[in-house]
């Protein structure tokens, strides 16, 4: 039985440079950042799951001065209409990546 994965980009802006090392270190954990401030991810639910459990831990997933994420769900039907033009990666060409 396949595994139902979750797609979705994670965007982020800190104005302490601790926070947001730690933040990125987090997020490179779980997915592949694809421009300065912003992760893709593809995901198993279960590893969504631990990736949000280790954000609230830390208290990333709250409103804080100086602080802001936005996580921005990908459907299947938009999958394809993506359009990436200069260096970018393209995670869904490449799921080996995120083999558990």
């Amino acid at each position: 039985m396949a595994k139902i994965k979750e797609r979705f980009f994670i965007a982020y802006d800190f104005t302490s440079d601790s926070r947001r090392a730690k933040f990125v270190k987090s997020l490179e954990k779980y997915g592949i950042r694809i421009q300065y401030s912003l992760f893709e991810f593809d995901l198993t639910v279960a590893r969504k799951i631990e990736l949000f459990a280790r954000l609230k831990k830390y208290e990333f997933l709250q409103n804080k001065d100086g602080e802001s994420v936005i996580i921005i769900p990908i459907f299947k039907d938009s999958l394809q209409k993506i359009e990436r033009y200069g260096k970018t990666v393209d995670i869904f060409d490449k799921s080996a990546i995120f083999l558990v």
